[in-house]
Order: structure tokens, then sequence, then C-alpha cells
């Protein structure tokens, strides 16, 4: 007998901007699973994919009144990179307790903390469980396992894309450590 397939669920995206919001993004809309997600955005999307819904965050203060019911979060805390990325709302670490509480509030019951560097320290974590999440996830996800993670294992013009891709990347970056 098989095992049936866990139904769709919401997930709400806060901070998908940077190499690991955008990491995490991609993940969550690759998986085989028909989850809906929605990301925090500072501005409306035009388009986007039929798996994908935006909710807009307007300024600092009222962000907890943008925030949708959903059945899992993940805050992810890293840096967005490119300008263009600041159409995501990115969170501040200072956030972390007040936006959970708030997504518990919305009907969240398991929670991810992704961060790009450091983890939850042992009250923050104390105080996302008082709060009351079925379940509470801390990872850490490096430069290195986000490029890692992002490379195709298929059809050769796909390799050859993320190749050429990396190939630029890195040597950017060995350009930029070269001036300082």
């Amino acid at each position: 007998m098989s095992e049936a397939a866990p139904p769709p669920r919401h997930v709400l995206v806060a901070g998908a901007g940077g190499a690991t919001g955008s990491a995490v993004l991609h993940e969550l809309l690759g998986e085989t699973n028909q989850d809906r997600v929605t990301v925090l955005t500072t501005r409306a999307f035009l388009q986007t994919t039929a798996r994908l819904d935006h909710a807009v965050v307007r300024d600092a203060a009222g962000w907890a009144d943008a925030l949708p019911a959903a059945d899992h979060a993940v805050i992810v805390f890293g840096t967005a990179r490119r300008a263009r990325e600041a159409v995501y709302w990115q969170p501040a670490r200072a956030d972390l307790l007040p936006l959970a509480r708030a997504l518990h509030a919305r009907g969240v019951r398991s929670l991810e903390v992704v961060l790009a560097e450091g983890g939850l320290d042992v009250v923050e974590r104390l105080e996302i469980q008082r709060i009351g999440f079925h379940t509470v996830t801390d990872r850490r996800r490096s430069t290195a396992s986000v490029i890692a993670s992002g490379q195709p294992r298929g059809i050769w013009p796909e390799r050859l894309a993320a190749w050429m891709i990396h190939l630029v990347v890195s040597t950017m970056q060995q350009l930029m450590r070269g001036k300082r």
C-alpha cells in the first residue's frame, strides 16, 4: 500500500531576498508538492507563477496587518544582494518574536527560522515555544550551501548555464576580494 502524499500547505515566507532567501524560495517552489507560497513584499508584483502569491507590507510599523493566514511560515534572516531585492520585505532580527506572535495569531502552527549566520539563542527558542508553535526548525544556510543547492542536475544546457553563472560569480568575487 502506498503512502498518501501530505495535503498542500500554505507557506508564508518573510525575508525572501538575498542569497539565503532566494535559495529558500527556490527550494519551496521547486518541490514536487503543491504547497502555495506567499512572500511578504514591499510592493505588489505585476505577475507571479501559479503557486506564488504576495502580501504587501506598506510600512515598518504596520507589517502585522499585512500577514495572511498560513499553515507554515519561514522567516529568513539574510541580507539583500541587489537593489532589486528590496521588493522583498526583510524582517530585522528584532522582529523575530513579534513576528512569531503575529504569525501564530494568524493560524501558523509550524515555524522555520533560516539564518545566514549564527543560530537562535536559548531565549529566542524558549519564547517561540511559549508562543505555542507545534514545530520550530532552526536552520543555518551558509553562502556555499546556497550556491551548491542551486546547481541543476538536469540536461546539459541547464548544467552549462549553471557552470557559466558560477564562473562569472566566482570571478566577480575574486575581483572584489582583490580590491579590498
